[in-house]
């Protein structure tokens, strides 16, 4: 008969509920009693589930990915890239939608790493980071608090674009970033380079902000002068205006320069940011096989972004 739960308890000091909830990644047991149950599994190469490798060795070939917006296209491009380049090399990707979901993941299937897209609670960071080597993809957390957290630089690739625009001849620019209050941290990475842009040409330029799809429309819809120049937080809100604008009569870029910014969504005459997530997926890879292989990990300069017109 094989190994069971109530074994793993007795040898392990604890009750069936405290090994069962240590199995289920419940953040309430204390750390000294995680042990002495995950120590008794791997002693007995007991595991919960069909992957009980990742208990009878240090880690498994699994990483588990944290990612909460699927169904935006950026997000599903990168998860697409990632899965292809893990794969290269037999390791399997393991989506979470939660972050609760990818601890428990994490500790029940032993993975090599988990890897966190876009998340800025730093205490989650901290629990994941202590029980299994964590990386990081946008996320807005103290340098500390991740060995390797890939961010993107926007600054060159605004300044083109805006110098583009102002070329062009458009000089009332306008800001849509409606979930800046979801990610706080596009202040910093996106609107600061418009920002610095239009200071520059205070003289020629102007800009404007939105948080409303309706506020924006309604401005152009009462003053077509009013705005020559939208810069959307992404492709996707950026398709969506542009729908509205062209059935309005807007002609798109020649009446309104429209920029997104992920190049997901294209469309004729919209302006977008392009960012590598090969590019991305071969560090992670590259990461992962160090984690594997106990070296140390190195900072990843931040991706530059690529503007394109």
């Amino acid at each position: 008969m094989g190994v069971t739960l109530k074994d793993i308890a007795r040898e392990a000091g604890v009750s069936i509920v405290t090994a069962s909830r240590v199995f289920n990644g419940v953040k309430s047991v204390r750390p000294a009693f995680r042990r002495k149950v995950m120590n008794a599994a791997k002693r007995f190469s007991y595991s919960p589930n069909l992957l009980a490798r990742g208990l009878s060795k240090s880690r498994s070939k699994i990483v588990a990915l944290y990612l909460r917006e699927l169904g935006n296209p950026f997000f599903g491009r990168l998860a697409s890239a990632l899965c292809s380049e893990l794969a290269r090399k037999s390791y399997d990707l393991v989506i979470c939608d939660s972050l609760g979901k990818t601890l428990g993941l994490s500790r029940a299937l032993s993975c090599a790493c988990s890897v966190l897209v876009s998340v800025g609670d730093e205490e989650i960071v901290d629990c994941l980071s202590s029980d299994s080597p964590t990386l990081g993809i946008f996320c807005s957390v103290p340098e500390n608090k991740l060995p390797v957290n890939i961010e993107l630089d926007f600054s060159e690739a605004y300044w083109e674009i805006c110098g583009a625009a102002l070329k062009d001849g458009k000089r009332s620019f306008a800001a849509f970033f409606p979930i800046l209050k979801q990610y706080p941290n596009l202040e910093s990475s996106k609107l600061a380079h418009l920002n610095n842009f239009v200071a520059a040409h205070a003289d020629r330029a102007d800009l404007q902000y939105f948080s409303s799809e309706n506020e924006l429309l309604d401005k152009i819809a009462a003053d077509s002068k009013s705005v020559d120049a939208v810069f959307c937080e992404n492709d996707l809100s950026a398709a969506q205006i542009y729908g509205k604008l062209v059935r309005a009569g807007i002609r798109i870029p020649e009446d309104i320069v429209l920029v997104g910014c992920d190049a997901t969504v294209p469309m004729e005459g919209l302006w977008s940011i392009g960012i590598d997530l090969d590019w991305i997926a071969s560090k992670v890879l590259n990461c992962v096989e160090k984690i594997s292989a106990g070296e140390a990990l190195k900072k990843i300069a931040p991706l530059k972004a690529k503007p394109i017109i």
